[in-house]
């Protein structure tokens, strides 16, 4: 697309048709929005920009980067590396610097994950980059969204390479703080932070077979979950691996697919438990 095209994205109530289709809004409260741009699915080539109108109060971030003008026009990255942004649109009050990062809650979060999302997030973060032996490449910019009238359980989690982490909530397992969801939590931050720390430093990502580099992230992050939450030393990665083992049988016997088939690399089926096994026997 030439810079002085123009496509017109009237996004507002529309979800992503696909798990992995962009662009998308997603909810933060009443009066914020996060709107990701990575992989824009349009008919035309991808955007070289993207202009935003935002409130007059409100403000317009993502990654370090924070702007209080009430038009942007946002610059999108068009390497393979880096190839979008999550950007988050709202209060400021909303937004909260961490030790390393920023954080944006969904107002709508149960009160006992406002107060412990802060906390987890830090942690994971640092545990995950001292985990891989450097310092971060990038700071977290991290938003949780939470879906208050869905009753099945929801965890979503997507990343931008540059260092942006979309959470997405939702089930009725959340309302309540119990030992099994605080490591579902400490689980799903690490997980997320495997996967920037991964394809930012080993530049592995999409060219590599889903259940690879997901495999790595569900390892990790139930090492992480394992060590930082108030279950005895090693159950709940006892508990993990009989889950990965069952699920993974369960794939490659029903489906009668072997780990490289191209729809597990591909993600339609779900290779990720064959992965962390895999892991978890080589480690």
């Amino acid at each position: 697309m030439e810079p002085d095209d123009t496509v017109t994205l009237d996004a507002v109530g529309q979800k992503p048709r696909r798990a992995r289709e962009y662009p998308f809004l997603v909810r933060m409260g009443n009066s914020g929005l996060v709107l990701a741009t990575r992989h824009l699915v349009l008919d035309s080539p991808l955007l070289h920009a993207i202009q935003i109108e935002a409130e007059n109060e409100d403000i317009v971030a993502f990654s370090n980067y924070i702007s209080e003008e009430r038009v942007q026009r946002i610059p999108l990255p068009n390497s393979n590396h880096r190839p979008g942004h999550f950007l988050y649109i709202g209060p400021r009050n909303a937004k909260q610097r961490l030790d390393d990062g920023s954080l944006v809650l969904d107002p709508r979060l149960p009160t006992w994950l406002l107060e412990a999302i802060p906390e987890k997030t830090i942690l994971a973060y640092k545990w995950v980059d001292a985990f891989f032996g450097s310092e971060s490449v990038t700071e977290p910019f991290v938003m949780v969204s939470f879906e208050p009238d869905r009753h099945e359980l929801l965890q979503n989690g997507r990343t931008s390479l540059n260092g942006e982490i979309l959470l997405v909530l939702g089930g009725e397992e959340w309302l309540q703080e119990t030992m099994e969801m605080k490591v579902q939590l400490s689980l799903l931050l690490a997980h997320e932070f495997v996967h920037i720390e991964n394809s930012v430093k080993v530049r592995t990502g999409r060219e590599e077979p889903a259940w690879l580099w997901e495999g790595l992230a569900e390892y990790v992050g139930t090492l992480h979950a394992t060590w930082h939450t108030g279950f005895p030393s090693g159950d709940v990665l006892q508990w993990q691996i009989r889950r990965w083992a069952n699920h993974c049988v369960s794939y490659l016997k029903e489906e009668s697919k072997g780990i490289s088939h191209p729809l597990i690399r591909n993600e339609r089926v779900s290779g990720y438990e064959c992965g962390a096994l895999a892991y978890w026997i080589i480690d």
